[in-house]
């Protein structure tokens, strides 16, 4: 059984990866009372301030829970990968310098070149700022590519200390072909493989306005995945909305799991439905129209996108408008229970559309129709 979430419609499409955590915890840092500066930090900015192609830096010292640095570097805009090495060596010293050695950090590196956005950064001791700098060639070979935003990330190693995380993060066009993710990760993949690293891609677009509804499309694949789900993922791509759609969608597409068995992995939809005529419905209205037919049509088409061999699946469906959302339903192949507890029938609906397009449930005993633990 792969080690996912649960009960997962309460978690499906809300798994962030340490990227989302660090990048959220430095966004709170401004506003948190239990983040603070004192003569250590004080120092250490001044320090990383003078390091070249620095334009600005910042530290702070998060007090509460188990405590940590935080390090913000702004780069000179139009700043190459080239200069981004030294700027992490300078950064790796100054840290080892400093009171915070042995302090749990939080590293973040950005800078723009015109339209585009290029980050770098890590969470965990100092000497992870070693395999930020092993990154900084991934970096570069990233630059060459026509992405909106790109974002290295690099997490603690591995329990034997020889591998550490590596999140790369990517955004392309919106309205890119659905398809076109999946060819973009096998690009990736090939061109940045895994040597020290275990590397997780997330390629995406959103195409978000005030005004409008949110359309847009993310998929995230580990580089270990076995082939099976990534072709599963590449299916569910292929068409995540029914013929004849009118509206928004917002899809996530990710895989977890370990090994080199499909059946230890699972497959995971996330989908923000917007038809057309509900784009601007109050949100009180939503809860009475998450069972319209053509939210209906369209739930039942992802869960029968999720029919594959090997990996399981998990569904997750709300509906929304600029007003706001409502819960559609949504499923976790290996435990129909919260899909008989939805009281308004609606995920035991996606349940047996799912088992009836061919998929397969892994709980013994459940089927169609019947729930060992309902």
């Amino acid at each position: 059984m792969p080690r996912s979430p649960a009960p997962f419609r309460r978690t499906a499409g809300r798994v962030a990866g340490i990227l989302t955590v660090a990048l959220l915890a430095l966004g709170l840092a401004a506003c948190d009372d239990t983040t603070t500066q004192d003569g250590s930090t004080t120092a250490l900015e001044d320090r990383l301030a003078s390091i070249p192609d620095v334009e600005d830096a910042r530290v702070r010292l998060q007090t509460g829970g188990d405590g940590y640095v935080s390090l913000q570097l702004g780069l000179t805009p139009g700043a190459r990968a080239g200069q981004v090495t030294p700027v992490v060596q300078a950064t790796k010293a100054a840290v080892e310098a400093s009171e915070h050695v042995d302090t749990e950090l939080i590293v973040y590196i950005d800078w723009v070149d015109g339209e585009r956005s290029y980050e770098m950064g890590m969470m965990g001791q100092v000497r992870l700022l070693g395999a930020l700098g092993n990154e900084v060639p991934a970096m570069a070979e990233l630059m060459q590519h026509d992405f909106g935003s790109t974002r290295v990330w690099v997490d603690e190693y591995g329990e034997d200390g020889a591998q550490y995380g590596r999140d790369i993060d990517v955004t392309v066009t919106p309205g890119t072909p659905d398809r076109a993710l999946v060819r973009i990760f096998h690009a990736l993949h090939a061109q940045l493989p895994d040597q020290q690293q275990s590397t997780r891609f997330d390629i995406s677009y959103h195409d978000y306005s005030a005004d409008g509804p949110r359309d847009g499309r993310r998929v995230g694949i580990d580089a270990r995945a076995p082939a099976p789900v990534v072709a599963a993922v590449d299916r569910i791509m292929r068409s995540p909305e029914p013929r004849g759609w009118d509206g928004a969608t917002d899809l996530s597409v990710s895989t977890g799991g370990y090994g080199a068995d499909p059946a230890d992995w699972y497959v995971s939809v996330h989908a923000r439905l917007t038809p057309a005529d509900l784009a601007d419905a109050p949100e009180d209205e939503l809860a009475d129209r998450a069972g319209d037919d053509v939210v209906t049509a369209a739930a039942e088409h992802l869960a029968e996108a999720l029919v594959m061999d090997g990996p399981e699946a998990m569904l997750d469906v709300t509906l929304a408008s600029a007003e706001g959302h409502a819960d559609v339903g949504g499923f976790y192949s290996a435990s129909c229970a919260e899909a008989w507890e939805d009281e308004s029938g609606r995920s035991r609906q996606l349940w047996e559309a799912w088992v009836g397009a061919g998929g397969q449930p892994t709980q013994d005993g459940a089927t169609a129709t019947e729930c060992p633990d309902a």
